[in-house]
């Protein structure tokens, strides 16, 4: 009972749901940034061949990342937790959140151990599947090299999956802070593995796939202490069938469907890649590790905080408390994504050369690179309205709806990107995602209108106009850096300092003029500045 009261206090305030989104961001950000260095390495030190191999190599294990991590498993497995632990429910068992998450962990380690062993097994025709176009077979020991990849890699399924479950149960708890940070130790085996193979001759390429396994060990590793703190430390248990734990996988396959089909676009983005000239993979995955890292800052951080709070309102029948919270936050990650994504349109050549501009990446891998950094800008708002949107699903468990809408639009994504790039190549074919996510917000939000409660398109109007207002204004501040580069000496130190400036300055000119304009999702945070500074005039 006192768990669940530990549940039920904050739930309806918006400052805690901030407070835990900021903790869940600086986590993330923290681990972003890492993976940036990392990506950063990795680029400079290895060819085209090796980084395309490595990155197919890496793309089934990193959807079960995704799909796991960000998803299906959180939002079916929450809900009937809290449930579980409210005292007012009907039947109510002390126990039942235990037996729920020992029988579930059972389950997961039975199928995934099972997955493990198949995709080791069937590697080299997924390899195919995914990557069988005639540019990447064409290049001698590419295939070869993916393979021998791919097979280390498929351990981290396992490893990865039990870190989410364990993200779920601590989450679920309210227990944000180290699982937004473990991914951290997850970067640092990643940095170590990309550095071995350039100082060493005794380590070959096949570090860099050792890395993710030994990353994905450390990264579950770290939650272990707190859930035993919390005592829930998952075992495994004879008891793995309940109604609970039937509930959960009831709702955790159209979830993974859901989810399985955002990641099935990345999968059919690599296939279609793979036709593409060499080095198309890896400038997919150098500009969405760029985009990442806004979304993960606001719209992956604030929909974690979300989801349980949502939950509990629905759980306890308020219905319009639970609307209330999902619009103003949904406001709140428009206020930060409009200016993300016109910042990251107008910057982002100079982002992508600070970032990744030194050795074997030149300027075709900048220039291609950039290109799908200005697609993908384009795209922020519908990812970060999706992702916010499905929450709010995911929390009354209707997994399926947002399944059957993200299958409608990768059906779109399949024909319409073939068309498309043959025209404009990789453009054509990230125009195609952007389109396909665009699709997807629109038919999330009629879907919330008839399934949830009211958009309140009016109460939205003000606030768009305001945020664009300020973002345009930041835009055409942030367009004059082109002006000052040529005064710029070509040192990397001082055009890297001229950008961070850039940010910053163009950061405050937004949240300045928002302040002017009296946005309401400015104003807390005016309020804290002069707190902190104890400022007694704007």
């Amino acid at each position: 009972m006192q768990g669940y009261r530990h549940l039920e206090q904050p739930a309806g305030t918006g400052s805690n749901i901030a407070k835990s989104a900021a903790f869940i961001a600086l986590g993330t950000l923290s681990s972003r940034v890492l993976g940036l260095v990392r990506d950063a390495l990795f680029g400079a030190l290895f060819s085209r061949t090796v980084t395309d191999a490595w990155l197919v190599a890496f793309r089934i294990p990193n959807m079960f990342r995704r799909i796991f991590g960000e998803g299906a498993l959180s939002v079916s497995f929450i809900p009937v937790f809290v449930d579980l632990m409210n005292p007012k429910k009907i039947g109510y068992d002390p126990n039942g959140s235990k037996k729920l998450v020992n029988g579930v962990f059972t389950l997961l380690v039975i199928i995934l151990t099972a997955a493990t062993f198949l995709g080791i097994i069937f590697s080299e025709n997924l390899v195919r599947l995914i990557a069988g176009g005639e540019s990447y077979m064409a290049v001698p020991g590419k295939f070869e090299m993916t393979v021998g990849m791919n097979k280390i890699m498929f351990v981290f399924i396992l490893l990865i999956c039990l870190y989410a479950y364990a993200m779920a149960i601590l989450n679920a708890l309210r227990e944000f802070v180290l699982p937004a940070f473990a991914p951290v130790f997850f970067n640092i085996a990643m940095i170590v593995s990309t550095i071995l193979p350039s100082v060493s001759s005794n380590f070959s390429q096949n570090v860099l796939a050792w890395g993710v396994v030994v990353g994905g060990l450390l990264q579950f590793a770290i939650l272990i202490p707190p859930l035993i703190r919390a005592g829930y430390l998952p075992k495994l248990s004879k008891e793995i069938w309940s109604d609970a734990i039937k509930i959960v996988f009831q709702k955790m396959v159209p979830g993974l469907f859901g989810m399985g089909i955002l990641q099935l676009t990345i999968i059919v983005n690599t296939r279609f890649a793979s036709a593409l000239p060499e080095g198309t993979n890896s400038w997919i995955f150098w500009a969405d590790r760029i985009l990442e890292l806004p979304l993960a800052l606001f719209a992956v951080s604030m929909g974690t905080a979300l989801l349980p709070t949502l939950a509990l309102h629905w759980q306890l029948g308020e219905r319009d408390k639970m609307v209330e919270i999902f619009h103003r936050n949904l406001k709140l990650v428009l206020f930060l994504a409009i200016p993300s994504s016109i910042g990251m349109y107008v910057m982002a050549e100079p982002i992508v050369e600070l970032l990744f501009r030194r050795g074997r990446f030149d300027i075709n891998d900048l220039q291609n690179t950039a290109l799908v950094v200005k697609i993908y800008a384009l795209g922020i708002i519908s990812y970060t309205v999706v992702r916010i949107g499905a929450q709010a699903f995911y929390a009354i468990q209707n997994t399926k709806l947002p399944a059957y809408i993200s299958a409608i639009c990768l059906g779109i994504h399949f024909v319409l990107a073939p068309i498309l790039m043959k025209s404009y190549g990789v453009g054509g074919l990230m125009a195609s995602t952007v389109l396909s996510a665009t699709l997807n917000m629109s038919l999330l939000l009629i879907a919330f209108k008839l399934k949830i409660g009211s958009l309140e398109p009016g109460s939205y109007i003000e606030s768009l106009i305001n945020f664009l207002i300020a973002g345009f204004t930041m835009g055409l501040f942030t367009k004059s850096y082109f002006y000052l580069l040529p005064h710029l000496p070509d040192v990397i130190w001082i055009r890297g300092l001229a950008i961070v400036l850039y940010i910053m300055v163009a950061a405050v000119i937004y949240f300045g003029v928002s302040f002017i304009l009296k946005t309401p999702e400015a104003q807390p945070i005016w309020i804290r500045i002069k707190s902190r500074f104890n400022f007694r005039a704007f």
